[in-house]
């Protein structure tokens, strides 16, 4: 039962995901032509490997032509259906006439620490399962698959000396059933909208991450482990129900190969499968990728960002207006401002002084071609440096080919890290687990944020299902004075939650922040990186509902599209025989004024809030020796 600590003026669970794999394909734009897939009795031979939970199995078989197919398995139902799987070489073709050599099968665990994100510790157990093949000419291809508790995963790789030039891969993803997907075309910079599309109306090439509905299965589709070893790539529409992967448009489109060693293994193409808690809270795209490089990480702070640039594009020229934004965030406790462009040279080392003497440190926002070599990088990053500045925003690198893996991201992120400066990128590729290995790298942009204004509520709401589980996103939040505006103002602070982007920039004006105090109590108080997460609600394009912890402290954030409606918040997140005081904000009946309500809340209670159209709530959950003092004397807005 609610204990009602304070009364107000009048104001205003988790579901489940499903799989599938992936793959790599294409050059030249020509479209794939995969043998045909065989009925399961035209196999020869099949191979499985099954995760140690024994929830998820994976299952590799051969045509009577030696072609390679993969099928998954959730809890016995099919989640992915035949798939073709192999390689294509300047050389030759590994698809058809491969003849089987070896299988191996290990286990495989670990627990290990982020540096910031959605949980910062991370266990999993896995069992990957390796097929070794021959091919006509008897060269090897090997394959691995990946089975663990949120999904599968495969790789190849070509065993060898020297390098080898892959031209394209005749990888497919068949999704069985009649799914829905919740996906947004392919762009470089990943800037297009999320939409609800059923499978069968989907036409030409969408990005990762792809979230898709077939029948009781959600299943989000990504790759991990992209580096300068290899290039991105994306899907592409094939036949009924299949999918191809194709690689990034300098290779597909412009016929330049993929140049790998023969000692490295392709990106892994992965499937998170389960329910859609499963979807939002794993970290697969962490657990495959390299481990951190860095001994020392104590540096590598997230935290709070205020940002002036959105709400006065001259700002970042005028130091007397960047002191001002500074000054604020040592009010609020936000930990960076963001110089963006416009900066002058001749005064950052004084507003870095200036910021330091506050507590704040000053990030700085660059175009990616000022750093673009490794030559730039030596001669810009030592400078920056010796102004004190804590690192920096690199924009409009739009572009998602080997050449700008193998000559950029990875070199940018090992010399800022050398010179323990932060990184992060606007203009930019999809996050595909490079901030495991290197945890100086913040957040990204690759979304439809609030720098493009307002943007229609189902893309809002289907990307804490699709984007923003497989990496932090640099969205830009908490716009209240953004004009037109589609949301109430309980939405937009609830933004501040529900999505995570260990930068958090908070992006409207100090006016607009000063003038609702209940906004400016809570974004003082919310983390930008979390210990835990969980899914409370979810329907993409619907209603997401979210609890994050930091220590001991739990924060709520949950947003809904479509009429007014009630939003039910159990609290069975909560310790057991623990009393929490729950500081609820949300919008009052006009969508534009902030109110506010104190409740006394157990493990065993549930909240249930009014929400007008489009609208939103938060809740922050303190232990009661926090608050005691602030419940009496603490007013609500109006």
């Amino acid at each position: 039962m609610l204990t009602h600590l304070a009364e107000p003026k009048a104001c205003a669970r988790r579901p489940f995901i499903g799989q599938a794999l992936m793959a790599i394909s294409l050059f030249l734009g020509s479209p794939l032509v995969f043998s045909a897939t065989p009925q399961d009795g035209g196999e020869t031979q099949k191979w499985e490997v099954r995760n140690p939970q024994k929830t998820i199995r994976a299952v590799v078989s051969q045509s009577s032509e030696g072609s390679l197919f993969l099928k998954a398995y959730h809890k016995g139902s099919k989640v992915l259906g035949n798939s073709p799987l192999g390689v294509k070489t300047k050389e030759e073709r590994f698809r058809d006439g491969l003849t089987f050599q070896k299988k191996n099968v290990r286990t495989q665990s670990r627990t290990y620490e982020l540096v910031h994100g959605k949980q910062s510790t991370r266990s999993y157990n896995a069992r990957i399962m390796t097929l070794m093949f021959e091919s006509d000419s008897g060269s090897p291809f090997e394959i691995d698959v990946w089975t663990s508790s949120d999904g599968i995963g495969y790789r190849y790789r070509l065993p060898g000396n020297g390098k080898v030039k892959v031209l394209e891969e005749d990888s497919g993803l068949y999704i069985p059933g009649d799914p829905t997907g919740y996906v947004a075309k392919f762009a470089q910079n990943y800037e297009e909208l999320w939409k609800q599309t059923p499978l069968t109306k989907m036409n030409g090439e969408y990005t990762f991450p792809a979230l898709f509905r077939s029948r009781d299965q959600w299943i989000l589709l990504t790759e991990a482990g992209v580096d300068k070893h290899y290039t991105a790539s994306h899907l592409k529409t094939g036949g009924k129900n299949l999918l191809e992967v194709v690689f990034a448009p300098d290779h597909a489109v412009k016929g330049k190969p993929v140049v790998f060693p023969r000692t490295k293994s392709t990106p892994w193409r992965l499937a998170i499968i389960g329910d859609l808690s499963t979807v939002v809270e794993s970290n697969l795209v962490l657990d495959v990728s390299p481990s951190c490089k860095l001994e020392d990480t104590s540096w590598i702070k997230p935290g709070r960002v205020a940002w002036s640039w959105w709400s006065d594009h001259d700002s970042p020229s005028d130091l007397k207006t960047q002191k001002k934004y500074v000054r604020y965030a040592a009010e609020r406790g936000w930990e960076y401002v963001l110089v963006d462009a416009g900066w002058e040279a001749e005064w950052i080392p004084e507003l870095v002084e200036y910021a330091n003497e506050r507590g704040v440190e000053i990030l700085l926002w660059t175009h990616w071609t000022d750093i673009g070599s490794p030559e730039a990088m030596k001669e810009k990053l030592p400078q920056w440096k010796s102004w004190g500045i804590a690192g920096v925003k690199a924009d409009f690198m739009n572009a998602d080919a080997q050449w700008i893996q193998s000559k950029w991201y990875d070199n940018v992120m090992r010399e800022t890290a050398e010179r323990e400066m932060l990184i992060y990128f606007h203009g930019c590729t999809l996050p595909k687990g490079r901030r495991r290995r290197w945890p100086n790298n913040m957040t990204s942009e690759a979304v439809a944020g609030a720098e493009g204004g307002d943007h229609p509520m189902e893309h809002q709401l289907i990307l804490p299902f699709t984007r923003n589980v497989v990496g932090p996103m640099d969205f830009t939040p908490v716009t209240f004075s953004m004009n037109p505006r589609s949301n109430t103002v309980g939405y937009q602070l609830a933004l501040s939650v529900v999505y995570q982007s260990s930068l958090q920039h908070f992006a409207d004006k100090v006016k607009a922040y000063a003038q609702r105090p209940l906004a400016e109590r809570f974004l003082s108080a919310v983390p930008a990186s979390w210990d835990e997460t969980q899914l409370l609600e979810g329907d993409p394009g619907r209603i997401a509902v979210f609890a994050r912890r930091k220590g001991k402290d739990w924060f709520v954030g949950g947003i809904t599209a479509g009429e007014d409606q009630s939003v039910e918040i159990p609290f069975d997140f909560l310790p057991e025989d623990t009393t929490y005081v729950a500081e609820v904000i949300g919008s009052d009946n006009t969508g534009e004024k902030l109110v506010r309500k104190w409740y006394e809340v157990k493990r065993e209670d549930t909240l249930s809030w009014d929400l007008q159209s489009n609208g939103g709530v938060v809740i922050h959950l303190t232990l009661p020796e926090k608050v005691k003092n602030e419940i009496q004397t603490e007013r609500p807005e109006g």
